[in-house]
């Protein structure tokens, strides 16, 4: 569809009435199967913007301008454009005009395969839709789906995949899920070294941030006059994000994006990148000293005032906290929890429970007027064990925190070639100095199965990054 409306051009501006492709999951959809195409909506003042800071500079990608009306944009953005216009109901001219522009993008792709010879009325095109909607087995219809999606881009359909894990998980057949989890994560690790460093780390954040250390930029370059809240939570998954993000939805609108935590997935590395706002170092000790240090360097380096900035780690955000300009709140607890899981339905089960209770933790910021920003530092995998280091291998590595479950980072080189002989080298990403898993494997004893993090898997590293009552 989008092809279609900047064909032979590389400026489309779209007239589009009916809020189609104004809708985020829509934007999400056409973004993951056209990805050399930058779809932006909004008002006049939004799209010109877009057009002078990123089309004018991008020129290796398309740009789609999606307005109400397009006689208010300014005539040197329409002189190389094609200008046209769209309408979803144009695409399914046989059902009911309403009902279809508010269907969501799944339904519509399944109606659009679906041959439909003669006009259905608003009663026969939501019962058309109903009878889409109830699976003769959920668990078969979630298999379905994810097959479905194996190929497209886990980027913008990671919330589909960690929604099919929390059906499974909640009826208790996650296990019937391993072998398309597999394939994900197959299909993820394909380019991935050059995706993550070639991309994703130096690309622009001005939309939105695409990995942590970016996350800081992006709140200061689009929310420089807001007072800002950044809630961490060490190590959640994006399928437990889901489960907290239910309950925000009971006193709050949020909506999330999915961006790449640091590779190796963990807190030394990807939580002290999200909190110096670029590339971490690995002389860094983690302490929430030294991560306050951090946030308060960047933003007094931002011009906020000391007495503006506030960090809170734990259970430390009961006081008045309506003067602070930019605040952090960091929690370990989620952490702490799946690392004594020893699998995906123990967590489930206990995420479930602390997803209620951090809801109504966080709720003050809300209520405080606060934009607040809810993120992790990395995700985590069910794993099991290849082999436990012997004291000898781990005598090459570098510092406390360089080894870990997925994870090893080398001071003597030589010691990586050591053990890179013994490895499943398909199964390992080895990156200068250090050496991670792609698969579900870890650096312990073959007996065990548990839940960790410090690998690449796909569930490790795309996270999410959230935002509550945001509204255009």
């Amino acid at each position: 569809m989008t092809v279609r409306l900047v064909d032979g051009c590389r400026i489309g501006i779209v007239q589009n009435k009916d809020g189609f492709l104004f809708r985020k999951d829509v934007q999400k959809a056409i973004e993951a199967h056209c990805p050399d195409i930058r779809l932006i909506s909004g008002n006049q003042w939004k799209l010109r913007l877009a057009y002078e800071l990123e089309c004018k500079a991008d020129t290796s990608h398309k740009y789609c301008f999606v307005t109400e009306d397009p006689s208010k944009i300014l005539p040197d953005m329409k002189e190389n454009a094609m200008v046209t216009t769209f309408s979803v109901s144009q695409m399914f001219p046989a059902y009911h005009k309403q009902t279809i522009e508010q269907a969501s993008v799944s339904v519509l792709e399944k109606l659009y395969r679906r041959s439909q010879v003669r006009s259905l009325n608003e009663a026969e095109t939501k019962k058309a839709i109903e009878l889409l909607l109830v699976p003769e087995n959920p668990m078969e219809e979630v298999k379905t789906r994810m097959r479905d999606l194996l190929g497209k881009d886990l980027l913008f359909y990671l919330p589909e995949v960690a929604n099919g894990i929390n059906i499974a998980l909640g009826l208790k057949e996650y296990q019937s899920l391993i072998e398309i989890i597999d394939a994900f994560n197959k299909q993820w690790q394909e380019g991935l070294e050059s995706r993550c460093f070639g991309r994703v780390l130096p690309s622009s954040y001005l939309n939105k941030p695409t990995y942590v250390g970016n996350v800081l930029p992006y709140l200061h370059a689009r929310y420089k006059e807001s007072n800002i809240a950044m809630v961490v939570v060490d190590g959640m998954n994006y399928w437990q994000y889901l489960l907290l993000e239910k309950e925000i939805k009971t006193y709050a609108h949020i909506e999330a994006t999915t961006i790449y935590s640091w590779i190796p997935s963990i807190t030394m590395l990807s939580r002290q990148s999200l909190f110096r706002g670029g590339l971490p170092s690995k002389e860094y000790r983690q302490s929430p000293k030294n991560e306050e240090k951090l946030w308060r360097s960047y933003w007094l380096n931002k011009g906020i005032a000391e007495e503006e900035i506030a960090y809170f780690y734990e259970g430390e955000l009961q006081m008045n906290m309506g003067s602070y300009r930019r605040l952090a709140f960091v929690t370990n607890k989620m952490d702490d929890k799946l690392h004594s899981s020893e699998n995906y339905r123990e967590l489930f089960l206990i995420t479930q429970e602390w997803a209620s209770e951090f809801a109504k933790t966080i709720r003050p910021l809300y209520e405080q007027g606060y934009k607040v920003f809810i993120t992790t530092d990395h995700g985590n995998a069910e794993t099991s064990g290849w082999r436990a280091l012997t004291s000898q291998e781990k005598t090459y590595l570098f510092g406390d925190n360089s080894k870990g479950k997925r994870h090893l980072i080398y001071d003597d080189i030589n010691g990586m070639d050591e053990l890179w002989r013994q490895v499943p080298q398909d199964e390992i990403w080895r990156h200068e100095e250090w050496m991670t898993w792609r698969t579900s494997k870890g650096f312990f004893s073959s007996s065990q199965k548990e839940v960790s993090h410090g690998g690449c898997h796909f569930l490790e590293v795309l996270i999410p990054f959230a935002e509550m009552n945001c509204h255009e």
